[in-house]
């Protein structure tokens, strides 16, 4: 055995040797190439195989609900539509196909006012159109209780996926707002 100790491999190296495919010492905070070169010795770790991997089945499981979704023909019913008239309804634009029972029954948040014009406001939405009589829209009486229980459970469906996204996004690392 030699008396001279085998010096130790770092397992990571700074960007800049990186960047320039040259073997670097691994000190730290600086390495000795970047200090001889004056350069600035960053290091930044790279996402690791785990990471990579779950990314990767990520990706494969929504290609693969696209394809399921492609394969129903949802995507190309959607995609045949035209922008409706004014004055005509989305679902009454609908392709005359059995699964329009589907997607009218899927069009939440269609609103029609005492006009006949159509808007559409999604589960993000904060705006409600007014009305000035619930109970007179509903045609009964105790109305006005089922359409605020109606509201309030929407209300709480969006904080709740507001907060579900919050945590997804920081479990994942994407920069929040």
């Amino acid at each position: 055995m030699s008396s001279v100790s085998a010096r130790k491999k770092s397992a990571f190296s700074c960007d800049r040797c990186r960047k320039r495919k040259v073997k670097c010492g691994g000190e730290q905070p600086h390495c000795a190439r970047c200090i001889a070169r004056n350069e600035l010795c960053e290091y930044k770790l790279t996402p690791t195989l785990s990471y990579t991997q779950s990314l990767e089945n990520r990706v494969k499981e929504l290609e693969d609900h696209l394809s399921n979704v492609q394969a129903n023909g949802y995507v190309s019913s959607i995609r045949s539509l035209e922008p409706p008239l004014p004055g005509t309804s989305v679902v009454a634009a609908l392709p005359q196909t059995p699964a329009k029972r589907t997607y009218s029954g899927a069009v939440k948040g269609l609103k029609v006012d005492a006009k006949g014009a159509v808007t559409f406001h999604g589960t993000t939405s904060f705006f409600q159109l007014p009305t000035s009589n619930l109970n007179e829209a509903l045609g009964t009486e105790d109305g006005c209780v089922e359409v605020l229980c109606e509201v309030n459970q929407r209300k709480k469906k969006l904080v709740s996926n507001a907060w579900h996204q919050r945590a997804l996004e920081t479990i994942s690392g994407t920069p929040v707002g």
